[in-house]
């Protein structure tokens, strides 16, 4: 039985955070091997009742579960606090708006434990076909890459760099028959938030920095070729780049090898 580390980035919405947790939880088969760890910011208004949730579920779950607090200027960079911190065999990387079904870490498992080895498992989140919006990432993949998602994006697109990537690099394993459905306001599951509005905000910011390392192949070996990147994104940029803004000249480019 291999452990598990849940890992997510949140902000404003330490209730919301709380019920994804407990739901999580009481779903699983085996909550001893569990580990969670929750990244907020410094400055988030709600700070105090993170501490006070995350204190009550480590008292009703009896689970092993981490708040980290820290300076972050945006989503990517609070996920990628989580890098340094995990135990697990398996890490998740999940949000307080997904949900999961019973039984969920024993089906992963199984994933797993027939191919054990260093990849992303892609399943679906009910929404995107080929995008990998929840990767689940074996130790030995992780543990050998320098971050979580490219610290170049602010939250849109760091998931569509990581998808391509993982697919270019033949590292997805095919998991798409279990559902974790992203409860996201489009899909009618919630209401629009702050949130969501400041990182819809993020998605011409992102886009420009996604088509500018996709021209460098993602600082990847020119003998990865780019042709393996699921279909539907190709397409999807393509009809989509035309909306792009023009760059502010003088703007910063971020390249990190």
């Amino acid at each position: 039985m291999h452990r598990i580390t849940l890992g997510a980035a949140s902000r404003n919405r330490p209730d919301r955070m709380s019920s994804v947790i407990y739901n999580w939880i009481l779903n699983s088969d085996h909550r001893e091997r569990i580990e969670i760890i929750i990244s907020i910011d410094e400055d988030d208004l709600m700070k105090e009742s993170y501490i006070s949730v995350i204190e009550k579920i480590r008292k009703d779950l009896e689970i092993s579960i981490k708040l980290l607090i820290n300076k972050n200027t945006n989503t990517v960079e609070a996920i990628n606090r989580i890098k340094g911190e995990y135990t697990g065999d398996l890490i998740f990387i999940f949000s307080d708006d997904t949900g999961c079904f019973n039984g969920w870490d024993t089906s992963i498992d199984a994933v797993y434990s027939k191919m054990p080895g260093s990849y992303i498992i892609k399943t679906s989140d009910g929404v995107s076909k080929d995008l990998i919006t929840m990767p689940i990432f074996t130790k030995s993949y992780l543990d050998h890459k320098p971050w979580i998602y490219y610290p170049g994006y602010k939250h849109m697109f760091c998931d569509t760099e990581l998808t391509c990537i993982t697919y270019m690099e033949d590292k997805v394993i095919d998991a798409s028959d279990l559902e974790f459905t992203h409860l996201h306001y489009t899909q009618g599951h919630s209401e629009k938030d702050e949130v969501d509005i400041k990182n819809q905000n993020t998605f011409y910011d992102g886009f420009r920095t996604f088509i500018k390392r996709m021209a460098k192949n993602f600082h990847l070996s020119s003998e990865i070729a780019k042709g393996k990147i699921p279909p539907s994104i190709i397409e999807w940029i393509d009809e989509n780049i035309g909306s792009l803004p023009e760059e502010v000249e003088g703007e910063e480019e971020l390249f990190m090898e």
